[in-house]
């Protein structure tokens, strides 16, 4: 067998013990952002509401006090701190949703990996010392 060339990693080979050990860590960590997730949707669509609110409710007062045009009366609308607090905690919760989102798909791609790793253990390919045909158990 030839040494690795420059750029190219060493072959490492795990267990399957710690591959489903790992696949359980991710499982637990999983159902923890799952049960964040489940908190974080509803607040951030409640964020969202109240700021829709809050911006249309002064679109229109700015229309009533006699504002003609529609770009002036949302410019009004965007400039009251009340509106660009709830636009803040709109944007800020969505975020930490988002990010919760994708970390719940990095855990689910890992255990796709992991049990590709699991399934050619299993299958005595994937680690040194195995002796038996790959045939041999079809």
């Amino acid at each position: 067998m030839s040494e690795p060339t420059a750029g190219h990693n060493q072959r490492r080979w795990v267990s399957e013990d710690a591959v489903l050990a790992e696949m359980e860590r991710l499982n637990n960590q999983s159902m923890s952002l799952v049960s964040d997730f489940a908190i974080q949707a509803p607040e951030a669509a409640q964020a969202e509401a109240r700021h829709k609110v809050l911006r249309a409710r002064k679109v229109l007062g700015a229309k009533a006090s006699g504002i003609r045009g529609i770009n002036e009366c949302e410019y009004v609308a965007e400039a009251d701190e009340e509106v660009s607090a709830a636009y803040w905690d709109r944007l800020t919760k969505a975020a930490i949703l988002e990010a919760t989102r994708e970390a719940l798909r990095s855990i689910r791609t890992n255990q796709d990996a992991l049990r590709t790793a699991a399934a050619s253990a299993r299958d005595g390919v994937t680690g040194p010392g195995w002796n038996g045909s790959p045939n041999a158990s079809r």
